[in-house]
């Protein structure tokens, strides 16, 4: 079985993950198609985003500078959200320790 149908039966039925003539290609092949490829990037959106980004292939959208900095900025907010609640944890035990030596 391609891997391509491998990954949309992770999908939910009524969410695809790649548009229908795209099913049957070989995994190792979806990065070099276009970003029309993905389900319901229509053509017309794809074109857009080839005439505003110079994004063509799903590759060069995975690659794309500015997907690639909203994934930073997304990244370390999520990153930061870890940390304090880690710092509070940490401050807790603390609290908790220095109680029972006093």
């Amino acid at each position: 079985m391609p891997y391509a149908r491998r990954i949309n039966s992770f999908s939910e039925s009524s969410t695809q993950i790649l548009d229908q003539k795209f099913k049957s290609k070989v995994f190792e092949n979806l990065a070099k198609t276009p970003v029309s490829a993905i389900s319901r990037i229509h053509e017309e959106n794809a074109a857009l985003l080839k005439r505003i980004f110079g994004i063509g292939t799903i590759r060069e959208l995975t690659e794309n500078k500015y997907i690639l900095i909203a994934q930073t900025i997304v990244a370390m907010a999520s990153m930061l959200q870890i940390l304090r609640a880690l710092a509070s944890c940490i401050d807790q035990t603390l609290v908790n320790a220095y109680s029972r030596w006093t």
